[in-house]
């Protein structure tokens, strides 16, 4: 990846005074050479952030992702949940537990995982044995008051925000080389008028 983008810097260094003619025959002309550069300008930093694996570069490359699937990464979220459940059980059962905790928070449950399957046995030994004393206790962990909410991690919050930021200056530079590609078509077609 970094010979490609070396060998188009210098393509773009030797070329950009180039006169438009030299550009003719290339389908979408030297926009088009642009947006290549900047397509793989940008798998370059992608891959850079996949390599350093820090929380913050995850969730870059994670927004990214995600945040372009047109379901809001559902699908590819299920298909990682699977690869990683065959590829590391540890790891799934890990995330898994940390999913699980999260939607018994949400929902006001204030217990954890390992508590939930705790109180789910003793209610279930409780209504074996026909004591009703036994498994109200037991349900009535389920029902505690909900823990305290964790306060969010200051790099992934910071991470978060510069994702958004990024993604708006993408969106910008997106939209000037559009409004720039269709006024350049705009003066083609009334010169040829």
């Amino acid at each position: 990846m970094q010979k490609l983008l070396e060998l188009q810097k210098s393509f773009a260094d030797k070329f950009k005074d180039a006169p438009e003619e030299l550009f003719k025959d290339l389908p979408g002309g030297r926009e088009q050479l642009t947006a290549l550069q900047t397509l793989s300008k940008e798998v370059g930093e992608l891959d850079e952030h996949i390599a350093a694996n820090t929380p913050e570069s995850n969730a870059i490359v994670v927004g990214r992702y995600l945040g372009e699937a047109p379901d809001k990464g559902m699908g590819l979220f299920r298909a990682g949940a699977q690869h990683l459940a065959k590829s590391n059980p540890e790891g799934w059962q890990q995330l898994g537990n940390e999913i699980l905790a999260s939607t018994l928070q949400a929902a006001g449950i204030g217990i954890d995982p390992t508590g939930l399957i705790t109180a789910i046995s003793e209610m279930r030994q409780a209504v074996q044995a026909d004591d009703g004393e036994a498994f109200g206790k037991a349900a009535s962990k389920l029902l505690g008051a909900p823990k305290a909410e964790a306060k969010p991690d200051a790099n992934l919050e910071r991470a978060r925000t510069e994702t958004a930021q990024a993604k708006e200056t993408l969106t910008k530079a997106q939209t000037e080389s559009w409004r720039f590609r269709n006024d350049r078509s705009s003066q083609k077609s009334i010169r040829t008028s």
